[in-house]
């Protein structure tokens, strides 16, 4: 005959600790049904009561929602959609005693033919020296300097420039020396001002080149990072240094 194979239980050591952990977690299960039966039936009761005023106050509810937002002359559409857009920017609006002033197009072109867009190749300091040199062409009684350059700098800006005016507090910047503070701490960090320092300092001639060429590359590593804070003969030590034994 076929008999039928039972799994043996193995022997418990502990088998008196085990039995009082059992009947611990049965107790407890036990409660914990007793406590939510409990609370399903307080909450039949207060159900039964409330779905009736529910039913009637939710129309109510509806109907009063409706009737606010008429109120306002405004849908329930209108409360999801954006406001009114307002222009903000980073620089504060300039303002002007003089009334019969404004830009010439030609001016407003020529700011915004060659933006700073931010680029690792954009130099920030050559920039500001070609826009500076570009608002030093208005002359007009009663305009400041700092209202010109206020007003047409964000003209001159692209890309990730953009973004940066946009993303300051607005109204932060009152100033031009504000700006341009903030303009270079932005796009001319300490990184940059540590790799241009290295550059001058290690300033090497190129083969072919003439004395007036090296020298000109020199005073763009200078003019590219004006606050390098070497003295002069500091300067002229690391060209001497960088140039070839023929050309000293």
């Amino acid at each position: 005959m076929h008999k039928s194979r039972q799994t043996l239980v193995p022997y418990d050591l502990e088998l008196d600790q085990t039995l009082r952990e059992i009947r611990r977690n049965l107790k407890a299960s036990q409660k914990q049904k007793e406590g939510c039966s409990q609370k399903r039936d307080d909450t039949s009761t207060s159900s039964s009561s409330s779905e009736s005023e529910t039913s009637d106050s939710g129309s109510e509810k509806t109907l009063m929602t409706f009737v606010m937002t008429e109120d306002n002359n405004c849908t329930l559409r209108d409360h999801g959609a954006p406001g009114a857009f307002s222009l903000t920017s980073g620089i504060s609006p300039p303002t002007t005693q003089v009334n019969d002033f404004e830009f010439k197009p030609d001016l407003i072109q020529l700011v915004s033919s060659q933006p700073f867009h931010g680029l690792g190749s954009d130099c920030p300091q050559d920039h500001l020296q070609r826009f500076i040199d570009l608002c030093m062409t208005v002359k007009h009684n009663g305009v400041t300097q700092d209202y010109i350059r206020l007003s047409l700098f964000k003209l001159s800006l692209g890309g990730e420039a953009v973004k940066w005016i946009a993303n300051l507090p607005p109204n932060s910047l009152t100033t031009w020396d504000q700006v341009t503070k903030s303009f270079l701490a932005r796009f001319h960090p300490l990184s940059k001002t540590a790799e241009m320092h290295s550059k001058i300092m290690n300033f090497k001639d190129q083969e072919d080149e003439s004395l007036y060429d090296t020298w000109e590359r020199f005073k763009e590593l200078l003019r590219a990072c004006p606050h390098h804070n070497m003295e002069n003969w500091l300067e002229l030590n690391c060209f001497y240094n960088g140039l070839s034994n023929k050309t000293k």
